[in-house]
């Protein structure tokens, strides 16, 4: 059974039955998952960026992976997924078990909005999430490999 992902834009996941809000403080997160997680919190002193995320793996007794990402204050702003989730946006539902072409047509339904990163690679503006499929990942195939949002995407918006 998959992992259940429920993302709103702009006010932030559920996973499963837990609600988390973009800013939510991670300490809270971590209570409201109520599982095992591995922290990677990284400094990188010579371009000036810090890296906050807690990796969780095979959460509620399912194969999935994904992490959830912090701000220098310890505030809830990114989720990536890279396998096991059943993730809602919208209406639309997207599986790591569905072709890329697939999902992104579902999402242009609900989001005309579209950007081609690079191949296999694509970002939905309105929605603030980008999707790749496999082969994007370094893996084979062209299935969903990965999904990301977040409460902004300036940095992926190019002027």
């Amino acid at each position: 059974m998959n992992l259940t992902i429920s993302y709103t834009p702009n006010i932030g996941v559920i996973i499963n039955e837990a609600h988390l809000n973009w800013g939510a403080q991670r300490e809270l997160v971590r209570k409201l998952l109520n599982s095992n997680y591995q922290v990677q919190d990284r400094v990188y002193d010579d371009i000036g960026i810090s890296q906050k995320r807690d990796i969780y793996k095979d959460y509620n007794g399912s194969n999935n992976f994904f992490f959830l990402n912090y701000d220098e204050n310890n505030l809830l702003f990114e989720l990536e997924v890279h396998a096991g989730a059943d993730i809602m946006v919208g209406g639309v539902l997207l599986s790591f078990e569905k072709e890329l072409s697939v999902i992104i047509n579902d999402l242009q339904i609900i989001s005309p909005l579209i950007t081609k990163i690079r191949d296999g690679e694509y970002f939905f503006r309105d929605l603030q999430l980008t999707v790749s499929d496999q082969e994007a990942m370094g893996g084979e195939g062209n299935a969903l490999g990965y999904f990301y949002c977040s409460v902004n995407t300036d940095h992926l918006i190019e002027e």
